[in-house]
């Protein structure tokens, strides 16, 4: 009797064992021991701007604020919703700030958010990071991006000689050939999940393995920019959230602290690729940054160049470059609608390569369409977070939320359009 409550018991036990490593939460206590979201670096330590008063964008003008309360937002997907109803009832969001010419002309939140609410920046923290690494590069701490990543990495030498191949550049642009898995994140075992969870960030990179020669082709993998936050740190012997203090949030007048979030107190290495914490309106000014060219109020806080090749599309790697998105969209006629093509050289008439590609079409058999690649560019993040810069129109859409929905960057580009009509 006693061994077979014995063995009714291991049963039990292997049967909660099994459902808690399966479970997402419980697996990831057990195998990468929790991350504490206190485990931060917050910022500034002084003043929040040397002159004691932040820059504020000014007040919407009348007749932009009126037409973007009057949006009716009608297609397949939104639906003939007004603005504030759709933001409201259908996405999840909790901050949605449409920005022209330095004005607000439009600010929401929802879900129990305000102002002053803390979101967090997830990806988004990706393009911050490339700015700073445009920064260092410009102070001489980096040589070049053309750097083997060894010279700041010396220790992935001792597991592959492959990583002195792997260049500051292939890193920006996320063609380093790493053996990672971005996309399995309800897997506890997956390395996106202990990247985001584990303890010990530097440990996980010295570990990664190369699955591929490097420059070979585009895959979107968060250690890469958890790489260049080492390269930073390392290069310019400070803190991320301190270079960042210094470097940017100072300068450019933030309104409210911030910070970032570590992988633990014992090792503090920042999680670059992701999780900057602050409020919607000053992740508005990092947008602003790039729109001004790196420019702030007359002083160049990122190199002209770096921003320029930071925003000009490529087609090529994806409409990817050096860690900022071009808008995707295609050729259409004069009604908005895609123009299609009934063979792929009827389709690539006048094709730019850089800024174009044919595809084509899943819906319509034997057709193809042309599929361009910006002027608007934008910092994305999980869940729909979007920094979103249209230079054209000298605007900003910075929308955060709890809900990814590809049907986003449709809203912006069609909020740029009606705008356009009033201009």
């Amino acid at each position: 009797m006693v061994a077979k409550k014995n063995s009714m018991r291991s049963r039990f036990l292997l049967l909660v064992l099994v459902l808690g490593l399966t479970s997402c939460h419980f697996g990831r206590f057990v195998i990468y021991n929790f991350a504490d979201i206190t485990d931060y670096r917050k910022f500034p330590q002084k003043e929040i701007s040397k002159k004691g008063d932040p820059f504020l964008f000014h007040e919407g003008e009348n007749k932009f604020s009126q037409r973007i309360e009057d949006i009716k937002l009608s297609s397949e997907k939104l639906g003939k919703l007004g603005l504030t109803e759709y933001l409201d009832k259908e996405t999840k969001s909790v901050a949605f700030l449409v920005i022209k010419n330095d004005s607000i002309i439009y600010e929401n939140y929802f879900e129990k958010y305000n102002q002053s609410s803390i979101v967090t920046s997830f990806s988004v923290a990706k393009s911050i990071v490339s700015g700073l690494i445009g920064i260092a590069v410009e102070e001489e701490f980096i040589k070049s991006v053309e750097e083997p990543i060894t010279n700041y990495i010396p220790e992935l030498l001792e597991k592959d000689s492959q990583f002195s191949d792997i260049k500051i550049e292939h890193v920006l642009n996320m063609r380093t050939g790493l053996k990672f898995n971005e996309n399995s994140y309800t897997n506890p075992f997956a390395e996106i999940a202990k990247l985001y969870y584990g303890r010990d960030h530097l440990g996980q990179v010295i570990n990664t393995k190369i699955e591929e020669e490097s420059n070979s082709s585009h895959e979107y993998q968060s250690i890469n920019t958890q790489i260049l936050s080492i390269i930073l740190e390392r290069a310019t012997k400070r803190q991320l959230a301190d270079y960042f203090e210094e470097k940017i949030w100072q300068p450019l007048g933030m309104e409210y602290d911030a910070s970032w979030n570590v992988d633990s107190k014992k090792h503090e290495t920042p999680k670059g690729f992701c999780c900057l914490n602050a409020r919607a309106r000053d992740f508005a000014k990092l947008g602003r940054l790039y729109l001004k060219n790196g420019n702030w109020e007359g002083q160049q806080i990122i190199n002209e160049d770096w921003v320029a090749r930071s925003v000009k599309p490529d087609m090529s790697n994806g409409c990817y470059q050096y860690q900022w998105y071009s808008e995707e969209d295609n050729r259409t006629n004069d009604q908005g609608e895609i123009i299609y093509y009934t063979d792929s050289s009827a389709a690539a008439t006048n094709l730019n390569p850089t800024y174009q590609a044919v595809r084509s079409s899943n819906k319509n058999q034997g057709q193809f369409y042309v599929e361009d690649c910006g002027p608007a560019f934008m910092a994305i993040g999980i869940l729909g977070q979007y920094i979103y810069v249209d230079p054209e129109q000298d605007l900003i859409i910075v929308r955060f939320g709890k809900k990814s929905d590809f049907s986003y960057q449709y809203l912006f580009s069609r909020i740029g359009e009606l705008l356009k009509e009033v201009s």
